[in-house]
């Protein structure tokens, strides 16, 4: 506390004006000009004179090209690039993350690598990784957003390494405003409806200042199926096809998996390869009535189990396009004028917002295969609901226990999904004045977020191994658990599950097995800040601007979670395994729930002292070539210590490090229509708590293979041997130290005229120590530790009995342990051009502007020692994205605003990875998207609109990533997406509402 108060004394910063000559619309109110803060400097007084790219989006530009929420307008801007969030609905939910929030992801960085700002100041994260979810921002009072490129960490700190986007409000608006719209597709579907208000005031004869506003939107969502275009083939979305070797890649919506169905499938684990019941194998026998078997009809087979067409199943179509959202945002402040030269202001807002999502139809629990047979859950020939035919002719075989590939669907299966309800509450205060030529402020600022995530159809796994393992107990289906008197007690209710057939599994069957997970994730953030800034002193070119700022700061999460503690206390799998086989779960894995989930986080904490100058140094005016050079210093030291443990029954740890920063800028102007900008950063992103502290669990792997022994999990290594158990801990590392960004970025700013102007910036971002999620299991981090001989930081992801040179399978590999864990081992590298070009003249009397934004970015690499390297420029993120835009007023009363998106192609490969892909299976097309906005002012208080997005109803072009190419693909291999999140897969969309004001 002492560090933070001696800081404070010292600290400033200052809320100053730009010229408005960067907003898009030179005709707002002049009320909307006032108190205008800088993005990007504490000391700059005009946003021209910033040496770093800021591009401006009044709210009114963003609401003419898409009414929705502010965040879906700026998903349309080139700078967002593989941003999640909005129409998307994101793929999972456990463990206190919800992957559908409004999150920014600046040059496909990552949204944990931009700053979000609200007023300049840092906003809390919502998401336990560290995101900030962008639709707690209140709406209706926004004047404008700011997305800064340039590395920003000198000036703001920990998470600007990309940039910074700033939320500014309108702090002086007065009057009231109504504001409501309704939307649906050209379909007739995805309806949608939005209303808000707002009051502002002035008070105590002008000392004061009261504003607020209220604002509720309902998304019905979407369902992938309501779009023929995203899944025309019955129930299969598209897929990306072969392993790239062998099969060279394709993508296709035929794919099935030959070893799993609806109703299933038995398939052989041991004893004769062939079993026949009336001439016909059992082991292609496929339920597809309920409790009648019939021969399987293969398809093509492709590669291991994939095959085109058949019998086979895959994922099903209650799959969500958009998740379902609404949410209830209400904004206040209030500002006060205690003397001439003191400011008192008291801000806060609250939203409350409501997702649903589903995230899959399917409930496949494919356990993996011994050597020599086909997967699925295993079950004995003693099961109650198989055929009496069947289990008959596979005793008479031998056969004790086969494998069923079955996927739990049917009408008494509920889809699996997942609901968020998120709460945000943000307060700040302070004061801010003036000392002589010096302005001052300091403040406070606490944040709370509430995420309660509930997974609705989780598997309660040791439920589900005790229920398929029936038998017949006087001619009753029994759970055979029951009829062990030492776990009688411990199951008692258990309800025997019928598999056999797509409907089979009744209602009663499925509750049993079904576990409701509950998540609720807190997190917190305090922080006192404040600082001094201003002139000391004039120089022969202009006044010395310097400025001090100090902050502390506190960032706590805590998760509640009905998940056990994993990799504390595995799955007690007592009087759940087969008999005859072996002791483990040889169904499942040794966590509480299917999939898996996060156990329970009690609190943990990281504090924050850091300090920090800027200055605006002149060095010349007025002297031929040189009308105003200055330059831009600033830099920051900060002090991180974080407080918790990744094993949560053991004593919390702390760990302290560093973080400096700088930053050099230039600011050049030539002449009149000419200016250059060029700035040096360098920035850092210190590791989220959630990177530090994740609790731990442990899930069971299933044919994995260990590369220095050659055993396969789940296997046998040898006749009569013990099955090769494996398993992994997920969770944090207490030991991650904070990301280190090096910016550079050059351009020039060309004004010909009044009427036109254009800015070609070049950047380039380094980002070394980059925290990437390693997984000690795969096969290229196994390789690397074996050939380094055990020096490899890769080795510590393993946990070997006799070390690394002993390669019997059968004594070194039956007690594996792999680590999946953060670590200080990745670097980022992407480059590029942006330009933005404005023009603005009369056409008929009236006003026309046109405006271009596009950035082009050839390279985005991930690097990282022991794998391949990886581009996911031209994958993941479209190398060029275009925006332009022309407003037009008809009239007076009358206005036309349209808006064309475009980007460049796609590939679902990474080429890097050298991988094959069958000729034009790998290019994505380019496809542009626009939006039609007209607007009619009835009278000077109130105008009315018809918004058109998609106006040419493009349909989204087809694009299966591949995994290790792109964050969008799902699974572990191949992506089954269907289309780039950027893209519209809503469809051509209609929008009417009115703005008024009084």
């Amino acid at each position: 506390m002492k560090r933070l108060l001696a800081v404070t004394l010292l600290a400033s910063a200052s809320i100053i004006a730009v010229d408005p000559a960067l907003a898009q619309d030179k005709a707002a109110d002049a009320e909307n000009t006032a108190d205008i803060i800088v993005t990007g400097s504490r000391v700059i007084t005009n946003g021209n004179e910033s040496p770093t790219p800021v591009t401006t989006l009044t709210t009114d530009a963003l609401q003419a090209s898409k009414p929705t929420t502010v965040y879906q307008a700026l998903l349309e801007q080139p700078l967002i690039a593989g941003a999640k969030g909005g129409k998307l609905a994101g793929s999972t939910g456990q463990g206190g993350n919800n992957n559908s929030i409004s999150s920014l992801n600046l040059r496909g960085l990552g949204g944990v690598r931009g700053l979000v700002l609200f007023d300049g100041k840092r906003v809390a994260p919502q998401n336990l990784n560290g995101e900030v979810d962008l639709a707690q921002i209140p709406q209706m009072l926004l004047q404008r957003v700011d997305l800064q490129t340039g590395g920003s960490s000198a000036v703001y700190g920990s998470d600007a390494i990309a940039g910074a986007v700033n939320f500014i409000t309108n702090r002086k608006f007065n009057g009231i405003r109504f504001d409501g719209s309704f939307g649906v597709s050209t379909y007739g579907d995805y309806a949608t409806y939005d209303f808000g208000a707002a009051y502002g005031h002035d008070l105590f004869e002008g000392r004061g200042h009261f504003e607020a506003s209220v604002q509720y939107r309902n998304d019905p969502g979407l369902l992938r199926t309501d779009r023929d275009y995203i899944q025309e083939f019955g129930k299969t979305p598209w897929q990306l096809l072969g392993n790239g070797t062998s099969v060279p890649y394709f993508y296709s919506n035929i794919g099935f998996n030959n070893q799993a169905t609806y109703g299933g499938r038995i398939n052989r684990v041991s004893g004769p390869s062939s079993v026949f019941l009336n001439g016909v194998d059992i082991y292609k026998l496929d339920f597809r009535q309920n409790g009648v078997a019939t021969q399987f009809v293969n398809g093509t087979l492709v590669t291991g189990s994939t095959e085109l067409g058949g019998n086979g199943g895959q994922q099903t179509e209650i799959v969500s396009l958009g998740a379902k959202d609404n949410f209830l945002q209400t904004f206040g402040r209030f500002d006060y004028d205690l003397t001439d030269d003191v400011h008192f202001y008291l801000t806060g807002y609250w939203n409350r917002e409501n997702q649903f999502n589903y995230l899959s139809n399917t409930r496949l629990y494919n356990a993996g295969a011994t050597s020599g047979s086909t997967g699925g859950v295993l079950l004995t020939t003693q099961n109650a609901f198989l055929p009496d035919d069947i289990r008959a002719a596979l005793q008479g075989a031998g056969v004790t226990t086969f494998r069923l590939g079955k996927i739990f669907t049917g009408a008494n299966v509920d889809p699996m999904n997942t609901s968020y309800v998120n709460d945000n509450i943000n307060v700040s205060t302070g004061l801010e004045g003036k000392l002589g030529t010096f302005n001052w402020d300091i403040g406070y600022s606490h944040s709370f977020n509430k995420q309660k995530n509930v997974s609705n159809n989780t598997f309660n796994t040791s439920r589900l191994l005790a229920a398929l393992d029936s038998v017949l107990v006087n001619g009753t289906p029994t759970c055979r658990v029951l009829t062990q008197p030492q776990f009688a007690a411990q199951y008692a209710g258990c309800i025997p599950l019928n598999p056999f057939g797509p409907t089979a599994t009744t209602k009663a069957q499925w509750d049993y097995i079904r576990q409701p997970t509950t998540y609720i994730g807190r997190t917190t953030q305090d922080s006192v800040s404040g600082g001094i800034s201003g002139s000391p002193f004039e120089t022969w070119a202009g006044p010395l601007n310097v400025a001090l700022s100090g902050e502390w700061r506190r960032l706590g999460y805590s998760l509640y979670s009905e998940a056990e503690v994993a990799n504390v206390t595995a799955l007690d799998c007592a009087g759940l395994g087969i008999p005859n086989t072996t002791t483990s779960c040889v169904n499942g894995g040794t966590t509480s729930i299917w999939p898996n989930g996060s156990a329970s986080r009690p609190p943990v904490s990281q504090r924050v002292v850091e300090g920090a100058i800027e200055a605006d140094v002149p060095v010349l005016k007025d002297v031929p070539l040189a009308q105003d050079v200055r330059f831009n210093l600033a830099a920051r030291h900060a002090r991180y210590t974080s407080t918790g443990n990744v094993v949560i029954t053991d004593p919390n740890v702390t760990r302290k490090f560093n973080a400096t920063t700088w930053k050099v800028g230039l600011n050049w102007q030539v002449s009149d229509a000419i200016k250059i900008r060029a700035t040096r950063s360098r920035d850092f992103r210190a590791p989220n708590l959630s990177e530090l502290f994740l609790p731990g669990r442990t899930q069971a792997l299933t044919g994995t293979t260990d590369y220095l022994t050659g055993a396969i999990s789940g296997q046998s290594p040898a006749p009569n041997a013990p099955i090769v158990t494996m398993s992994q801990t997920i969770g944090g590392n207490p030991n991650v130290k904070p990301e280190v960004g090096y910016t550079t970025t050059v351009g020039v700013v060309l004004t010909p005229s009044p009427a036109f102007s254009l800015a070609i910036d070049y950047y380039n971002i380094k980002i070394k120590n980059a925290i990437t999620t390693v997984d000690g299991s795969q096969v290229d981090i196994q390789q690397s530790c074996y050939a380094s001989g055990g020096a490899s930081p890769y080795c510590s992801l393993q946990e070997r009995p006799l070390g690394f040179a002993n390669k019997d399978p059968l004594t070194n590999a039956a007690t594996k342990f792999y680590t999946a864990t953060p670590l200080n081992i990745g670097e980022l590298r992407t480059h590029g051009v942006d330009v933005e070009a404005n023009f603005r003249t009369e056409l008929g009397g009236q006003p026309l502007s046109i405006r271009a934004l596009a950035t082009y970015q050839p390279h985005l690499r991930s690097i990282q020692p022991g794998t391949k390297d990886t581009d996911a420029a031209g994958v993941s993120i479209p190398k060029l994205r275009i925006q332009a835009s022309i407003r037009y007023n008809l009239t007076d009363t009358f206005r036309i605003d349209w808006t064309t998106r475009w980007r460049s192609h796609l590939l679902n490969v990474d080429p890097l990875l050298g991988l094959n892909v069958k000729d034009g299976y790998n290019y994505v097309k380019a496809v542009s998207y626009s939006n039609l906005n007209l607007s009619w002012k009835v009278t000077p208080a109130f105008e009315t609109y018809l918004n058109v997005q998609n106006v040419f109803n493009q349909r989204p072009p087809v694009y299966t990533p591949l995994a290790s190419g792109s964050p969008f693909a799902s699974g572990a291999g191949v992506g089954g997406v269907g289309y780039y999140p950027a893209d519209d897969a809503i469809g051509r969309y209609f929008i009417v509402g009115f703005r008024s004001k009084f």
